[in-house]
């Protein structure tokens, strides 16, 4: 599925006349460059996401990984591209976070997810994400995985959606 969502994010680059270079791969940071600027691609598509019971449905990127002592490692991308894959796998949407907006996010750690760092979460619909709230009540203060980015971006995930305008000013060198 990561394959398919960065074959989707190269080709809709390269759609809007963006030269697309040097991909990276399993041993960098980020998967290609586009403008000097290093991109990563996360994919999703709509799952029960471990974190929650099982009636709740999401779409779950990680953003950042900790080491093996639970260290949070460096973010090694400029930019972060979120494939969110709908139903068919032919239909999807594209959001977009710097780097620095990554970084304000805070990190949350849980049992099960031992080596994230940053997660974002994207409800099925409104219902799903109340039921997660109401799950989180019985977790661990410092193990929260509903953090104010996921409340904002499940408020207005369009405001995060890939726009080129802001792809042309945000990645020119």
């Amino acid at each position: 599925m990561g394959k398919y969502g960065e074959f989707i994010a190269i080709k809709e680059f390269k759609a809007h006349a963006f030269r697309v270079g040097e991909r990276g791969g399993n041993l960098t940071s980020y998967d290609f460059i586009v403008n000097n600027q290093k991109i990563e691609v996360r994919t999703s598509e709509l799952k029960h996401e471990r974190a929650f019971p099982n009636d709740i449905s999401a779409w779950g990127w990680k953003l950042q990984t900790r080491d093996r002592k639970g260290r949070e490692k460096p973010i090694g991308y400029d930019f972060i591209v979120l494939v969110q894959l709908l139903e068919p796998w032919n239909k999807y949407a594209l959001y977009l976070f710097s780097k620095s907006e990554i970084e304000k996010m805070p990190a949350t750690y849980f049992r099960g997810y031992q080596s994230v760092a940053r997660v974002l979460y994207l409800f099925k619909n409104r219902k799903h994400l109340e039921n997660a709230i109401k799950s989180e009540s019985k977790r661990k203060r410092n193990e929260k995985m509903i953090t104010r980015a996921v409340l904002d971006f499940n408020k207005n995930p369009k405001k995060h959606l890939l726009h080129w305008q802001r792809v042309r000013r945000d990645m020119t060198p």
